[in-house]
Protein backbone atom coordinates (compact mmCIF):
# COMPACT_ATOMS: atom_id res chain seq x y z
CA UNK A 1 0.00 0.00 0.00
CA UNK A 2 2.79 2.42 0.93
CA UNK A 3 4.63 1.63 -2.29
CA UNK A 4 1.56 2.34 -4.42
CA UNK A 5 1.11 5.71 -2.68
CA UNK A 6 4.75 6.56 -3.50
CA UNK A 7 4.26 5.54 -7.11
CA UNK A 8 1.10 7.62 -7.28
CA UNK A 9 2.89 10.68 -5.85
CA UNK A 10 5.79 10.17 -8.26
CA UNK A 11 3.37 9.94 -11.15
CA UNK A 12 1.55 13.11 -10.02
CA UNK A 13 4.89 14.97 -9.86
CA UNK A 14 5.78 13.72 -13.31
CA UNK A 15 2.48 14.92 -14.74
CA UNK A 16 2.87 18.31 -13.03
CA UNK A 17 6.39 18.69 -14.48
CA UNK A 18 5.11 17.77 -17.93
CA UNK A 19 2.37 20.40 -17.58
CA UNK A 20 4.97 23.04 -16.65
CA UNK A 21 7.12 22.14 -19.65
CA UNK A 22 4.10 22.25 -21.95
CA UNK A 23 3.09 25.66 -20.61
CA UNK A 24 6.63 27.00 -21.16
CA UNK A 25 6.65 25.66 -24.72
CA UNK A 26 3.28 27.32 -25.34
CA UNK A 27 4.60 30.66 -24.11
CA UNK A 28 7.68 30.37 -26.33
CA UNK A 29 5.51 29.55 -29.34
CA UNK A 30 3.27 32.54 -28.62
CA UNK A 31 6.32 34.81 -28.44
CA UNK A 32 7.67 33.49 -31.75
CA UNK A 33 4.25 33.93 -33.37
CA UNK A 34 4.05 37.52 -32.16
CA UNK A 35 7.51 38.27 -33.60
CA UNK A 36 6.56 36.70 -36.93
CA UNK A 37 3.37 38.76 -37.07
CA UNK A 38 5.29 41.94 -36.34
CA UNK A 39 7.80 41.12 -39.09
CA UNK A 40 4.95 40.49 -41.52
CA UNK A 41 3.34 43.81 -40.65
CA UNK A 42 6.65 45.64 -41.08
CA UNK A 43 7.10 44.14 -44.55
CA UNK A 44 3.63 45.19 -45.71
CA UNK A 45 4.72 48.64 -47.04
CA UNK A 46 7.30 46.94 -49.27
CA UNK A 47 4.69 44.52 -50.56
CA UNK A 48 2.24 47.33 -51.30
CA UNK A 49 4.96 49.35 -53.05
CA UNK A 50 6.04 46.38 -55.14
CA UNK A 51 2.44 45.65 -56.14
CA UNK A 52 1.96 49.28 -57.17
CA UNK A 53 5.19 49.22 -59.17
CA UNK A 54 4.21 46.04 -61.01
CA UNK A 55 0.71 47.37 -61.69
CA UNK A 56 2.24 50.56 -63.08
CA UNK A 57 4.57 48.57 -65.34
CA UNK A 58 1.74 46.38 -66.56
CA UNK A 59 -0.43 49.40 -67.36
CA UNK A 60 2.22 51.10 -69.51
CA UNK A 61 1.57 50.95 -73.24
CA UNK A 62 4.53 49.22 -74.81
CA UNK A 63 5.88 47.81 -77.99
CA UNK A 64 6.75 44.13 -77.60
CA UNK A 65 10.14 44.55 -79.31
CA UNK A 66 11.24 47.34 -76.95
CA UNK A 67 10.62 45.38 -73.78
CA UNK A 68 13.41 43.71 -71.84
CA UNK A 69 13.57 39.96 -72.57
CA UNK A 70 12.06 38.95 -69.22
CA UNK A 71 8.93 41.05 -69.84
CA UNK A 72 8.21 39.85 -73.36
CA UNK A 73 5.35 37.49 -74.05
CA UNK A 74 6.64 34.30 -75.59
CA UNK A 75 5.73 30.70 -76.17
CA UNK A 76 6.41 28.42 -73.22
CA UNK A 77 8.94 25.78 -74.23
CA UNK A 78 10.26 24.68 -70.85
CA UNK A 79 8.86 24.69 -67.36
CA UNK A 80 11.13 25.13 -64.37
CA UNK A 81 10.27 24.06 -60.84
CA UNK A 82 12.07 25.72 -57.96
CA UNK A 83 11.95 23.90 -54.63
CA UNK A 84 12.47 25.87 -51.45
CA UNK A 85 13.21 23.89 -48.30
CA UNK A 86 13.92 25.03 -44.75
CA UNK A 87 17.46 24.89 -43.41
CA UNK A 88 16.38 24.44 -39.81
CA UNK A 89 15.82 21.30 -37.86
CA UNK A 90 12.61 20.27 -36.12
CA UNK A 91 10.53 20.51 -39.31
CA UNK A 92 9.30 16.93 -39.11
CA UNK A 93 8.94 15.30 -42.50
CA UNK A 94 8.67 18.60 -44.35
CA UNK A 95 11.89 18.18 -46.34
CA UNK A 96 11.05 14.57 -47.20
CA UNK A 97 7.57 15.56 -48.37
CA UNK A 98 8.89 18.42 -50.50
CA UNK A 99 11.56 16.33 -52.17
Amino acid sequence: MVESVRQLRRRIRSVENTAKITQAMSMIAASKMRRAQEAALLSRPYSVGLSALLANLAAQPHDEDELPPMLRTREVKKTEIILITPDRGMTGGLNSNIL
